[in-house]
């Protein structure tokens, strides 16, 4: 009996993975022609369920039980099982307190319908259509209303229970901003109810109702806790996670090294070139700088010290190149879809206006590479390597990348729509992945890429979990508003002073060049030992504003932030990516990372020079007010001479 546990609950991952995968897929599908909708489930019903699926997923195949310490185990089992009745906790909460779908709604009708014997032919109808005509006046009934007690408790048991596998699946630095705002929205909130007078809007709270509160918080689509966040997620990100799952099971990966080593070989930085071209060409459909760097950088960087390239800088160039595949177009990752969401801006506009910034971050790699390679004497060689040779097979393999991206190209192009995208990006790639022999004779490997697809997606669920607690939390202090207004009147108190007798005013430019170098510490600190996701979205939603009001657009500013995400990979004291790169390279992690930030500097400069030139992102959003008017620098929207001039 132990001995098939563990292949019973391996089977059960598999099977609940790929439920979440056929579930989320079908929601997004597109309106085919002779064909009824099947997809936008009806979010009331849609969010719970693939909410608690997510969680079960999660549970199961990361269970605190899971110890090597008997005595832990047991506690284990029960953090477990209470984590499972929380999460069903809520849920029932969710379904209750929703009006469309409130266990109050049917308690209602149901006693009307066992109670008139006839008086209310409306209930009368609810009781025949149940199949109790008969049974009219007859049954008594238990009308059960959970009290806002019972709410309440469900909702913030299955809240900490969600940042505690938050915890263990991505590290703490993840959850840890996460639970500091919670604990601050508590607290002002406890300020409130014991009628102080604290006299600092830092600690007011925007909650005048508690039971209207949490029932919001509870129901609301957009702002509640399966609001705009759960959104992101099931419409847009979904099927890009599932494709990052079916390009990392591919023969594709190996065959574009392949063709890019193929490329670069008569430059002087031969593979450490190569390692630049695969990580753009990989990295913007994979999403993240860990899982580029394990799909090239183990291939790359011993090519690059064979070659004779200093180890540190071979694992800082392949860390640098892996993090910039984030901000590479037409993919870019999941925290360029939540800014798409977060800045209203289609996803087709996010991608035109990566493209100049990433084209340079990339030339950039391409200069530094060159230099190094100077400087340590090392020549072209023409000649390529037994096991680098592309064979018929690899440029037929290399069908299985490029034209899913040529179909999220041609699909945002043509209809602008980044769900339709990402679902016939899938829909191509399985198809043709049919090229490969391997997977001719094994088609299961495609089966399990799309169980690894539901797995990553359950996991990337605990980031977006986390950002909203702490966009909840800015709610209810109304933090975000508050440090704006801070900012702002700082800035007015010090925007003139007096000299000697002179009154001297200072440009509004060094105020927002200051705002700006705020916002890149805060991105970058906050962003230690996380993902991209978190790390821009935790900054943006108070940082965004800021920056706002001092002069860019709101695109800018987001945009601005997301680029410090993606730098906070490679930059000390906690660089993912880095110390990624140092698992192979061997030498210590901290010098591979301050080596990362001077190989890829201009990721550091780029977003300032586009803050104060918005004309580079190539968007009129780019160059446009919060409200959508035109700013003062550009009355007439895009500035096409401008543009040119830089």
């Amino acid at each position: 009996m132990v001995q098939n546990r563990k292949p019973i609950v391996m089977r059960l991952i598999q099977v609940l993975c790929l439920l979440a995968v056929l579930a989320g897929m079908s929601n997004v599908t597109p309106a085919l022609p002779f064909l009824p909708d099947i997809g936008n489930y009806p979010d009331q019903y849609f969010r719970p369920f693939m909410f608690g699926l997510f969680m079960l997923i999660v549970v199961i195949s990361h269970p605190f039980a899971r110890s090597k310490s008997g005595r832990f185990r047991v506690w284990g089992l029960v953090i477990d099982i209470a984590f499972v009745v929380s999460i069903v906790a809520l849920i029932l909460a969710y379904l209750d307190t929703k009006e469309t779908v409130g266990f109050s709604v049917f308690t209602e009708k149901f006693e009307a319908a066992t109670s008139t014997g006839g008086l209310d032919p409306e209930a009368d109808a609810f009781a025949a259509a149940l199949g109790l005509e008969d049974f009219a006046g007859s049954i008594p009934v238990l009308v059960v209303d959970p009290p806002a007690a019972w709410v309440l408790t469900a909702f913030l048991s299955a809240v900490a229970f969600t940042l505690i596998y938050a915890a263990k699946q991505w590290g703490i630095p993840v959850v840890a901003f996460a639970i500091v705002m919670v604990g601050y929205a508590l607290f002002t909130f406890l300020i409130d109810r014991l009628g102080w007078a604290p006299g600092s809007a830092y600690l007011a709270t925007e909650i005048a109702n508690p039971g209207e509160f949490f029932r919001n918080l509870l129901t609301n689509d957009e702002r509640g806790i399966f609001g705009q966040f759960m959104r992101v997620l099931l419409t847009v990100v979904f099927p890009y996670i599932v494709l990052g799952a079916l390009f990392a099971q591919s023969a594709g990966g190996t065959s574009l090294i392949k063709l890019a080593v193929r490329l670069t070989r008569r430059l002087r930085g031969g593979p450490a070139h190569s390692a630049i071209v695969s990580s753009a060409l990989f990295g913007t459909v994979s999403g993240g700088p860990v899982v580029n760097f394990l799909s090239t950088g183990t291939l790359t960087i011993p090519i690059m010290t064979k070659r004779g390239f200093r180890p540190i800088f071979a694992g800082a160039v392949e860390a640098a190149a892996s993090s910039g595949g984030q901000i590479m177009p037409p993919v870019m990752g999941i925290a360029a879809f939540l800014l798409a969401s977060l800045t209203g801006v289609g996803y087709a506009s996010v991608v035109l206006a990566a493209l100049i910034p990433a084209i340079c971050y990339f030339a950039s790699l391409f200069v530094t590479v060159t230099i190094e390679s100077r400087r340590q004497g090392i020549e072209a060689v023409n000649d390529l390597s037994p096991d680098m040779e592309l064979d018929r097979q690899d440029w037929i393999n290399l069908a299985i990348i490029l034209l899913p991206i040529m179909t999220i190209v041609a699909t945002l192009v043509l209809t602008a729509n980044e769900r339709a995208a990402g679902f016939w990006a899938v829909c191509t790639v399985i198809a043709v992945s049919f090229v490969d022999p391997s997977i001719r004779k094994a088609p299961l490997k495609l089966v399990e890429a799309l169980i690894k697809g539901g797995s990553m997606v359950s996991q990337v669920f605990l980031l977006f979990m986390a950002v909203t607690l702490v966009d909840v939390s800015l709610n209810i202090t109304g933090f975000s508003v508050d440090f704006k207004n801070s900012v702002l009147g700082l800035i007015d108190n010090l925007r003139s002073f007096d000299i000697f007798g002179t009154t001297v005013v200072l440009p509004s430019s060094l105020y927002l060049f200051v705002c700006l170098v705020l916002g890149m510490l805060a991105a970058i600190l906050l962003g230690m030992g996380m993902p991209t996701l978190p790390a821009y979205a935790n900054v943006a939603l108070f940082m965004a504003p800021v920056l706002g009001a001092l002069g860019t657009s709101l695109f800018t500013a987001h945009m601005f932030v997301f680029y410090f995400a993606v730098a906070s990979a490679i930059t000390p004291p906690v660089a993912i990516a880095g110390f990624a790169a140092a698992t192979i390279t061997k030498p210590e992690p901290m010098a591979t990372s301050f080596e990362a930030v001077k190989v890829g500097a201009l990721m550091l400069i780029v977003p300032f020079i586009f803050a104060f030139h918005p004309e580079l992102l190539l968007i009129d959003d780019a160059v446009l007010a919060a409200n959508g008017s035109p700013m003062g620098s550009h009355p007439d929207g895009f500035p096409t001479l401008n543009f040119l001039w830089i």
